[in-house]
């Protein structure tokens, strides 16, 4: 399979990388026919804009070459594009990474000697910038990746095998309404009250244990993402799911009602609301935490002492504005930064190594919109314990 959804997990492979050329493509829904002819024609616009900038870098022809035959791979993803899905790929000689990314982004293409371009990946690796919807429908069970920009749904080759048979499984939902199959059956003779209490019992015991299953395989995917999880369903299965549950990342609001019945988009709102909720409680503790961080001398709203920090694996929360920039050159030797007010040759996005390199050492990054930050700065970090005096 040569396409699967983003998380964070990605980032230490994207990272791990050791090439003398890295690429990026960002792509947003198309808006092109999905014909092969109309597909091939993107992979060699993208094949000819990849080469001019390869031959001004001065690359030989066979690494031109070498590098430019990974780029048929993509045909495959282009053609299976939803309409709500951009993607986001990654090329080196040696690597193919291509990623389902909820919503739209700009389209842009980057050769690097150095590094990937991740900019454009930050809002989906900041704290709550992916989230999960759990959604009972009556008639299947579907999980769900969303971001600002909108939804799309895991698919079956992205998931665990385990997880997978179990969202496939042929139950049809209306059988979580127990309690009102009780209430509304018929109780005759032939049908007495005990037989029917027996039934809604076994088939609720049949429920909690699919639940349980269901619970521990999404608990084996969600973990390591450290994403929010939402739920979406009737209230029978939700209030039984929930108490089955132990999800560290399954937040209390959920939607109420039959998604199957709801649009994409109306689940997009309901459950970005609700993350959008708890994110701003995080904010505002994290910014509490980052005014008593101070007056302990381990937090800083000074971008080099924190390039130099995040370098070191010394930032445990780092806080800063979205349309924040700076460039300049860090020497990871002596931990010197220099900030220059317009990029030059050689120059690197500060901004965003200080958000790779805090991610990288397991630390949490929120964006915040400036008029939040109240720390009279676009950028700001919380040092882990006593990492000033180490410093």
């Amino acid at each position: 399979m040569n396409v699967s959804s983003f998380s964070k997990n990605e980032l230490k492979v994207l990272l791990s990388s050791s090439e003398p050329i890295y690429v990026s493509i960002f792509l947003s829904p198309k808006t092109v026919s999905k014909s092969v002819s109309a597909i091939r024609q993107k992979v060699l616009e993208i094949t000819l804009s990849i080469q001019v900038q390869m031959v001004q870098y001065g690359y030989p022809e066979s690494l031109v070459s070498e590098l430019l035959q990974q780029l048929e791979r993509l045909k495959e993803p282009l053609l299976s594009q939803g309409s709500s899905e951009s993607l986001a790929v990654f090329l080196t000689p040696n690597l193919f990474r291509c990623y389902r990314i909820p919503g739209v982004c700009t389209e842009s293409l980057t050769v690097s000697k150095h590094q990937f371009h991740l900019k454009p990946l930050l809002p989906f690796l900041a704290e709550s910038g992916l989230f999960y919807l759990l959604a009972f429908g009556q008639n299947r069970i579907r999980l769900l990746q969303g971001s600002a920009s909108g939804l799309i749904q895991i698919l079956p080759a992205e998931l665990p095998a385990a997880l997978e048979n179990l969202l496939k499984l042929s139950y049809r939902m209306e059988q979580f309404q127990v309690e009102k199959m009780v209430l509304s059956s018929v109780r005759s003779v032939a049908n007495p009250i005990d037989t029917l209490d027996e039934q809604a019992e076994n088939l609720r015991q049949s429920i909690q244990h699919y639940c349980k299953r269901l619970d521990n395989q999404l608990k084996i995917f969600l973990e390591p993402q450290q994403a929010p999880l939402i739920l979406a369903g009737t209230s029978h299965i939700l209030s039984l799911y929930r108490r089955i549950s132990t999800c560290q990342q399954l937040l209390k609001p959920e939607i109420s009602g039959n998604p199957d019945a709801m649009k994409l988009e109306h689940l997009h709102q309901q459950s970005y609301a609700i993350v959008q909720k708890e994110l701003q409680r995080q904010i505002e503790c994290n910014l509490q935490h980052y005014q008593q961080a101070v007056e302990r001398n381990d937090a800083s709203n000074h971008l080099g002492e924190i390039v130099a920090a995040a370098n070191s694996g010394k930032i445990t929360t780092l806080l800063l504005s979205p349309s924040l920039e700076k460039w300049g050159k860090f020497n990871p030797f002596i931990g010197e930064v220099e900030v220059h007010a317009v990029p030059e040759p050689g120059d690197v996005n500060l901004v965003e190594l200080a958000a790779i390199q805090t991610l990288a050492y397991q630390g949490l990054f929120y964006i915040v919109q400036p008029e939040r930050m109240s720390v009279q700065a676009s950028i700001a970090a919380i040092f882990r314990s006593g990492a000033t005096e180490q410093q």
